[in-house]
This record gives C-alpha cells, structure tokens and sequence, in this order.
C-alpha cells in the first residue's frame, strides 16, 4: 500500500505521480514536488531561502537611511536586524541537524 496523506478531508499519495498528472495538472506541480521533498533537498532550500531574504535585506537599509523621520529609520533598523538575526538562527539549526545526521558521526564534538 502506498503512503498516504490526509488534506482537507481528501488523500493524497505522497509518492511520485506519473508524469501524465504533471501535465493535466500544471499548477500542482510545484506543490507535488514540496510533499516530497527529502530531508536533504528541505534543508538546502531553507538555507537559499535564507540566503535570498538577508541579500533582499541588506538592499533595503540604504533605502531606510532617505527616510525623514529618525523614529521610523530607528525603528526599521531594528527591525531588519533583528529579521537578519533570525533568518541567521534559522540557517544555523538547519545545519546542526545536517551534522547531526551526518553518516559515520560517533559523538558531537562540543566546538
């Protein structure tokens, strides 16, 4: 039996579809393709993701500094370091589970 998935009331098999449904059904492609995603392709895509939003980030604090009122700049400053900051946290547990499961690892080694 293969693996299936409850969505909305309906199932939904988690295994690949042939490539005939890809074409009845363009739009559910890309969703097709997220459900089965392995740990390894999740863990990529979150860090380019990552990645993508800290460059999008740092081409906004120049557009901060042509604001009028220094509250608001303050603020937004804030704001986007604290995003930056986060975004850092989110790239970093990603990476301690990929070294924790990691083949041929005995122990962590506490560095």
């Amino acid at each position: 039996m293969k693996p299936v998935r409850w969505l909305r009331g309906w199932q939904v098999k988690t295994a690949p579809l042939p490539p005939a449904a890809y074409s009845i059904f363009p739009a559910a492609e890309r969703l097709i393709k997220l459900t089965l995603m392995n740990p390894s392709e999740a863990s990529e895509k979150i860090k380019d993701h990552c990645k993508t939003i800290a460059l999008e980030m740092m081409d906004l604090n120049p557009a901060i500094t042509h604001l009028d009122d220094e509250q608001t700049q303050e603020a937004l400053f804030e704001a986007s370091y604290e995003l930056t900051k986060q975004l850092e946290v989110i790239k970093k547990r990603v990476i301690k589970l990929e070294r924790r499961n990691e083949p041929g690892e005995d122990a962590p080694t506490g560095v």
